[in-house]
């Protein structure tokens, strides 16, 4: 009898330690992939809030001096730097799911004098120090070929770079601009982000082209508002281990997920995921 009774504790025991470690593990398995998937969402978030911040520095707000400016670059089709569009087609639509953006990025060098140029001809701007020639060109249909200034408030074209003085020969397409004294030049970039087959994709416009930046991204919604000029992002970041059965009923059930927004691909395949919505939001100031 002694012996059966310490069997029968011995057994509820180790019954019960077995229960108490497969919950931990299931614990730690749930932690350890919601932390993994809310990195990866801000990881998507990092790297577009720069660009964020210097879409439309020196370029024109008015649709129609977008267009003009930027004739011969496929952007000039967005009609603005910042513009929100829909992406893919039939039950994969991305509601806001792709985001375009023409944006700055500094040169650390600045006029040494002030300018003023004119559509009808070309002027040579002197900076204070020279160039990286890696990220300038003479081209008219690639960004690489295009200047910008703040106080000019319109790009003008690279028609030539001498790096002996340094120098640059610039002609705006539209409108006349004065260019002031210290001035930062600044490098003329472009992408399309959005989401495709589980990747956040960054397209660089006739740069890199399209280039898988993270993975295991379920979905991405944009949100811009004009009057504030605030761009929202929701990011929707997934675990890599996938479940035999179904985490989420619909995409509702996702906390900070947009109410009513579709995710492709959601009832095939990531609602047997665990999900987590980043958010965030910036002000365009240009």
């Amino acid at each position: 009898m002694e012996l059966l009774l310490a069997i029968v504790i011995t057994g509820i025991v180790g019954g019960a330690a077995v229960s108490l470690f497969v919950v931990f593990f299931n614990h730690f398995e749930q932690t350890s992939e919601i932390v993994s998937a809310r990195q990866r969402g801000e990881m998507v978030l990092a790297v577009l809030e720069g660009p964020v911040l210097q879409a439309g520095l020196g370029m024109p707000r008015g649709s129609a001096d977008f267009q003009s400016a930027f004739a011969g670059l496929p952007i000039a089709a967005w009609q603005a730097s910042l513009r929100v569009d829909d992406h893919g087609t039939g039950v994969d639509l991305a509601s806001k799911g792709e985001l375009k953006l023409a944006y700055a990025v500094p040169a650390k060098a600045v006029t040494v004098s002030e300018q003023t140029l004119d559509a009808s001809g070309v002027v040579d701007v002197e900076l204070n120090k020279p160039l990286d020639p890696d990220m300038i060109g003479t081209g008219a249909s690639t960004v690489k070929g295009w200047a910008l200034f703040p106080t000019a408030r319109t790009p003008l074209r690279i028609t030539a770079y001498d790096g002996s003085v340094p120098e640059l020969t610039l002609k705006p397409l539209a409108g006349s601009a004065l260019i002031a004294r210290f001035d930062e030049m600044h490098y003329l970039r472009a992408f399309r982000a959005y989401v495709e087959n589980g990747n956040f994709i960054l397209n660089e416009v006739t740069l890199a082209g399209a280039q898988p930046f993270e993975g295991n991204i379920a979905a991405v919604h944009f949100d811009f508002d004009a009057a504030s000029r605030f761009l929202t992002t929701t990011v929707l970041a997934a675990g890599e281990q996938a479940r035999k059965f179904a985490l989420y009923a619909d995409e509702d059930e996702i906390p900070g997920w947009p109410s009513g927004v579709n995710v492709p691909q959601f009832m095939t395949k990531w609602r047997y995921r665990r999900l987590v919505a980043v958010s965030g939001s910036w002000r365009v100031r240009n």
